[in-house]
């Protein structure tokens, strides 16, 4: 592996896209038969442990992992992509994860309303609701409509509440994700209360419930890119 697909201490997007790319080399050609994309998330996500709600630092240096995004794709990648515009969604993804808000921001952005499921805008809605501009969120929100990953979410998010000591759990849960339907403007309060509260008892739950998101999201989003 050369340098600008080593693993950068200081960054903790390029994990999450130099495995990708690593599954793309070597002759695989993308054969998720080989190493399905579920693992390479799972085995990203140990780097990127429950991003925060609201970044503390939204604008890292994301330059290096720009250039990985874009400079360093091997032809025989690009050759699989069937949805350029979820391309885009996934780099976005990728930058969002690590908190360079603003890059993410822009390729979302940029894929307005495209792709197989809107994937830029469900990023879009995510980079706002971290922002924070919960309002803006709701919006982008309401442009993806349902999605893929909602059920599954739903109920990973019902766990993680209920699995909490408050009072209030059950009521969050139900709003979150009752009958298996995720509500995205539910968990969008949800992180506007534990950043207006002093002491949200909910802090940790929703971080993780974030973290499952963005892995299911960046699951799907690949699968769509790829045509999977």
């Amino acid at each position: 592996m050369n340098d600008l697909s080593r693993v950068d201490s200081q960054s903790t997007t390029v994990p999450v896209w130099d495995l990708i790319l690593q599954a793309a080399r070597g002759g695989q050609r993308l054969d998720l038969g080989e190493r399905h994309i579920v693992s390479l998330i799972d085995e990203a996500a140990t780097h990127r442990d429950k991003p925060e709600l609201v970044p503390t630092r939204r604008n890292v240096d994301s330059t290096r992992i720009t250039r990985l995004l874009n400079s360093e794709l091997p032809s025989e990648f690009a050759d699989e992509v069937a949805s350029p515009p979820d391309l885009t969604a996934l780099k976005a993804g990728v930058l969002l994860l690590g908190d360079s808000l603003d890059e993410g921001h822009r390729l979302a952005q940029s894929v307005e309303g495209e792709g197989v499921h809107a994937a830029g805008d469900y990023w879009h809605a995510i980079m706002h609701r971290r922002e924070p501009d919960y309002s803006n969120s709701k919006y982008w929100f309401r442009r993806v409509g349902r999605h893929p990953i909602f059920a599954r979410l739903a109920e990973k998010a019902a766990e993680r509440l209920r699995a909490t000591s408050s009072s209030q759990a059950e009521e969050w849960a139900s709003r979150i994700g009752s009958n298996e339907s995720w509500d995205p403007f539910a968990f969008v309060d949800l992180c506007e209360h534990c950043a207006s509260a002093a002491d949200c008892q909910f802090e940790t739950a929703a971080r993780e419930i974030q973290a499952v998101e963005m892995r299911l999201l960046l699951e799907q989003t690949f699968a769509d890119a790829f045509g999977r």
